[in-house]
Protein backbone atom coordinates (compact mmCIF):
# COMPACT_ATOMS: atom_id res chain seq x y z
CA UNK A 1 0.00 0.00 0.00
CA UNK A 2 2.54 2.46 1.14
CA UNK A 3 5.62 1.15 0.70
CA UNK A 4 8.28 1.84 -2.15
CA UNK A 5 8.71 0.04 -5.27
CA UNK A 6 11.46 -1.46 -5.99
CA UNK A 7 11.52 -2.50 -9.94
CA UNK A 8 12.85 -1.29 -12.63
CA UNK A 9 9.70 -1.85 -15.00
CA UNK A 10 7.70 1.79 -15.74
CA UNK A 11 4.47 2.08 -13.91
CA UNK A 12 1.64 4.87 -14.33
CA UNK A 13 1.78 7.13 -10.82
CA UNK A 14 -2.29 6.47 -10.43
CA UNK A 15 -1.39 2.48 -9.95
CA UNK A 16 0.89 3.62 -6.67
CA UNK A 17 -1.64 5.34 -4.92
CA UNK A 18 -3.04 3.34 -2.11
CA UNK A 19 -6.37 1.75 -1.93
CA UNK A 20 -7.68 2.66 1.87
CA UNK A 21 -10.66 0.64 2.92
CA UNK A 22 -13.61 1.93 3.78
CA UNK A 23 -13.32 2.94 7.30
CA UNK A 24 -17.19 2.08 8.17
CA UNK A 25 -17.00 -1.55 7.13
CA UNK A 26 -13.61 -1.74 8.83
CA UNK A 27 -15.42 -0.82 11.52
CA UNK A 28 -18.29 -3.02 11.45
CA UNK A 29 -16.41 -6.35 10.74
CA UNK A 30 -14.83 -5.59 13.96
CA UNK A 31 -17.92 -5.19 15.46
CA UNK A 32 -19.25 -8.44 14.28
CA UNK A 33 -16.38 -10.02 15.27
CA UNK A 34 -16.07 -8.99 18.59
CA UNK A 35 -19.98 -9.98 19.50
CA UNK A 36 -19.14 -13.40 17.95
CA UNK A 37 -16.19 -13.79 20.20
CA UNK A 38 -18.18 -12.37 23.06
CA UNK A 39 -20.75 -15.50 21.99
CA UNK A 40 -17.89 -18.24 22.23
CA UNK A 41 -16.18 -16.90 25.47
CA UNK A 42 -19.80 -16.37 27.25
CA UNK A 43 -20.42 -20.22 25.87
CA UNK A 44 -17.14 -22.09 27.11
CA UNK A 45 -17.43 -20.21 30.64
CA UNK A 46 -20.98 -20.31 31.06
CA UNK A 47 -20.94 -17.28 32.30
CA UNK A 48 -24.14 -15.72 34.09
CA UNK A 49 -24.98 -11.66 34.09
CA UNK A 50 -23.77 -10.11 38.11
CA UNK A 51 -26.78 -8.79 40.47
CA UNK A 52 -26.94 -5.43 40.52
CA UNK A 53 -25.29 -3.57 43.53
CA UNK A 54 -27.05 -0.80 45.17
CA UNK A 55 -25.59 1.52 47.21
CA UNK A 56 -26.34 0.29 51.18
CA UNK A 57 -26.02 -3.57 49.75
CA UNK A 58 -23.63 -5.52 51.85
CA UNK A 59 -20.82 -7.07 50.40
CA UNK A 60 -18.14 -9.33 50.44
CA UNK A 61 -14.70 -8.69 48.74
CA UNK A 62 -11.52 -10.21 47.68
CA UNK A 63 -8.58 -8.70 49.05
CA UNK A 64 -5.10 -9.45 46.98
CA UNK A 65 -3.16 -11.67 48.50
CA UNK A 66 -6.20 -13.99 50.61
CA UNK A 67 -7.28 -16.91 49.66
CA UNK A 68 -11.17 -16.82 50.71
CA UNK A 69 -13.91 -14.26 50.33
CA UNK A 70 -14.08 -12.97 54.14
CA UNK A 71 -13.97 -9.45 54.13
CA UNK A 72 -17.77 -7.92 54.61
CA UNK A 73 -18.56 -4.03 53.45
CA UNK A 74 -21.32 -1.80 52.64
CA UNK A 75 -21.66 -0.56 49.00
CA UNK A 76 -21.13 3.61 49.15
CA UNK A 77 -21.26 4.78 45.65
CA UNK A 78 -20.85 3.37 41.68
CA UNK A 79 -17.79 5.02 40.44
CA UNK A 80 -17.78 6.15 37.04
CA UNK A 81 -16.60 3.76 35.26
CA UNK A 82 -18.97 0.68 34.53
CA UNK A 83 -18.68 -2.35 37.08
CA UNK A 84 -16.33 -0.02 39.59
CA UNK A 85 -17.85 0.83 43.47
CA UNK A 86 -16.31 2.79 46.52
CA UNK A 87 -16.95 0.23 49.19
CA UNK A 88 -16.54 1.08 53.30
CA UNK A 89 -15.26 -2.15 54.92
CA UNK A 90 -15.65 -3.36 58.55
CA UNK A 91 -12.77 -1.45 59.54
CA UNK A 92 -13.08 1.70 58.30
CA UNK A 93 -11.32 2.00 55.03
CA UNK A 94 -12.98 2.85 51.78
CA UNK A 95 -11.28 0.54 48.93
CA UNK A 96 -12.56 0.81 45.12
CA UNK A 97 -13.15 -2.44 43.53
CA UNK A 98 -14.59 -3.70 40.13
CA UNK A 99 -17.38 -5.93 40.30
CA UNK A 100 -15.58 -9.29 39.76
CA UNK A 101 -13.85 -8.63 42.98
CA UNK A 102 -17.39 -8.10 44.76
CA UNK A 103 -19.82 -10.99 45.99
CA UNK A 104 -23.28 -9.59 46.41
CA UNK A 105 -24.00 -11.28 49.95
CA UNK A 106 -27.46 -12.97 50.03
CA UNK A 107 -30.58 -10.44 50.92
CA UNK A 108 -32.35 -12.89 52.42
CA UNK A 109 -29.77 -13.76 55.13
CA UNK A 110 -28.67 -10.28 55.30
CA UNK A 111 -32.31 -9.33 56.83
CA UNK A 112 -33.27 -9.83 59.91
CA UNK A 113 -33.93 -13.50 60.62
CA UNK A 114 -37.38 -14.96 60.77
CA UNK A 115 -38.47 -15.95 64.74
CA UNK A 116 -36.76 -19.19 65.91
CA UNK A 117 -38.74 -22.47 65.70
CA UNK A 118 -39.57 -24.30 68.52
CA UNK A 119 -36.73 -27.70 68.82
CA UNK A 120 -37.14 -30.45 70.38
CA UNK A 121 -34.38 -31.98 72.92
CA UNK A 122 -32.54 -33.35 70.16
CA UNK A 123 -31.99 -29.84 68.37
CA UNK A 124 -34.69 -30.62 65.70
CA UNK A 125 -37.09 -28.20 64.55
CA UNK A 126 -40.92 -29.04 65.51
CA UNK A 127 -43.41 -28.36 62.92
CA UNK A 128 -45.46 -25.37 64.50
CA UNK A 129 -49.67 -26.34 65.26
CA UNK A 130 -48.45 -30.09 66.02
CA UNK A 131 -49.03 -32.14 69.78
CA UNK A 132 -46.14 -35.33 69.64
CA UNK A 133 -48.96 -37.09 72.09
CA UNK A 134 -51.23 -37.55 69.28
CA UNK A 135 -48.92 -39.42 67.06
CA UNK A 136 -50.35 -42.59 68.56
CA UNK A 137 -53.58 -42.59 67.35
CA UNK A 138 -52.44 -41.22 63.45
CA UNK A 139 -52.45 -44.28 61.19
CA UNK A 140 -49.46 -44.79 59.58
CA UNK A 141 -49.05 -43.96 56.08
CA UNK A 142 -48.61 -46.39 53.59
CA UNK A 143 -45.75 -46.03 50.99
CA UNK A 144 -46.91 -44.50 47.96
CA UNK A 145 -47.06 -46.90 44.88
CA UNK A 146 -44.31 -45.98 42.39
CA UNK A 147 -45.39 -43.97 39.29
CA UNK A 148 -45.32 -45.54 36.04
CA UNK A 149 -45.00 -42.77 33.59
CA UNK A 150 -42.08 -42.61 31.09
CA UNK A 151 -39.78 -41.10 33.85
CA UNK A 152 -36.94 -43.82 34.83
CA UNK A 153 -35.00 -43.81 38.10
CA UNK A 154 -32.01 -45.54 38.46
CA UNK A 155 -30.97 -47.88 41.21
CA UNK A 156 -29.28 -45.06 43.07
CA UNK A 157 -33.00 -43.16 43.42
CA UNK A 158 -31.96 -40.59 41.01
CA UNK A 159 -34.75 -39.71 38.05
CA UNK A 160 -33.29 -39.79 34.73
CA UNK A 161 -33.84 -36.46 32.17
CA UNK A 162 -33.81 -37.46 29.01
CA UNK A 163 -31.58 -34.96 26.57
CA UNK A 164 -34.31 -32.68 24.69
CA UNK A 165 -31.79 -32.21 22.05
CA UNK A 166 -32.04 -36.15 21.15
CA UNK A 167 -35.55 -36.59 21.88
CA UNK A 168 -37.81 -38.09 18.99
Amino acid sequence: MGREIRTTLPVLKESLRPLWPNLETVRNNDAKAKRCYETYYNRRYSTKPLPPLTVGDKVRLKIDGEKAWTTTATVQRQEATPRSFTLETERGDTPRRNRRHIQLVNRELSSHPKASQPTDEHGQCEPAGQDLSDTSNVPAETPASPQHSSQVITRFGRTVKPNPRYAS
